[in-house]
């Protein structure tokens, strides 16, 4: 069917979707502009920023011991 990538692609994209959609919506039930619509996605990607920059930092810190270890 669908490939796995294009799978995750449409699961993160439909909620703010469907947020974006419902704002809309509202505003013109209310009769008000929204100009703008920020919606904030902690959770994951979040995690996913900490946990790179650990890794990244991890392999840094190896590296740095490893070249030293190469100079002694």
């Amino acid at each position: 069917m669908l490939d796995p990538t294009i799978k995750v692609a449409i699961i993160t994209a439909l909620p703010p979707t469907v947020v974006a959609a419902a704002a809309l919506i509202t505003s013109l039930s209310n009769h008000k502009d929204i100009k703008e619509l920020h919606v904030i996605v902690n959770s994951r990607l979040s995690e996913l920023l900490e946990q790179k920059g650990k890794a990244e930092h991890a392999a840094g810190r190896r590296e740095g011991i490893e070249s030293k270890s190469d100079v002694d």
